[in-house]
């Protein structure tokens, strides 16, 4: 991607044939769709200065890994890939919907920055533990759902029963520590015992 390059538009590279690519600091924003299906993409670089990767930007792409920048603000697009573990940087205030939905997902790491986590943002991973910092105020429907080896979270002392959207968890095996209560939170959680 050459240097001055502020936007990478909706499905701009959809299905191409890329192994590595570097996103330079002149680009703000990453559309929708933007690298989809570019099934042999394996490594991506981002210099400082990107703020926000949209939707499916990554999605069914070899991306196991990857170091974002810290001037990231918002973020979501890397489902349906095998990525294993993530730090989000400080100053990540979103994320979005689907983000990491469908993946090999181990591991995540949030910032205390983080204020909004999305419809299904994680759902359908391999997540066992995670620790939500105390300035989110909204967990969307389903954020953390078809997590089956969920086992363990903690919320902050802080968040409302409100703030936690139904069926955040439905279908893992969560302990909750902290924090509020929702409507339906546990629905389907088979493997809950206590």
């Amino acid at each position: 991607i050459p240097e001055g390059i502020e936007k990478i538009p909706g499905y701009a590279f959809h299905n191409c044939g890329f192994t590595k690519i570097r996103i330079p600091g002149t680009v703000r924003e990453i559309g929708n769709g933007a690298f989809t299906d570019c099934k042999n993409l394996e490594e991506v670089e981002f210099e400082e200065g990107l703020e926000s990767i949209e939707g499916f930007a990554f999605s069914k792409t070899k991306i196991k890994s990857v170091k974002l920048p810290s001037t990231l603000k918002m973020l979501s697009g890397f489902n349906s890939t095998p990525m294993e573990s993530i730090e989000i940087p400080e100053g990540v205030t979103e994320i979005k919907a689907g983000a990491f939905s469908t993946t090999n997902l181990r591991q995540v790491k949030f910032p205390k920055s983080l204020e909004f986590i999305g419809h299904r943002a994680f759902s359908n991973t391999r997540i066992e533990k995670i620790e939500i910092p105390e300035n989110v105020y909204w967990m969307d429907n389903g954020a953390f759902s078809k997590c089956a080896e969920l086992k363990e979270i903690k919320l902050p002392g802080r968040i409302e029963y409100r703030q936690v959207t139904r069926r955040s968890f439905t279908g893992t095996n969560v302990i909750v520590e902290d924090g509020g209560l929702g409507f339906g939170l546990f629905e389907d959680c088979v493997k809950l015992e206590k």
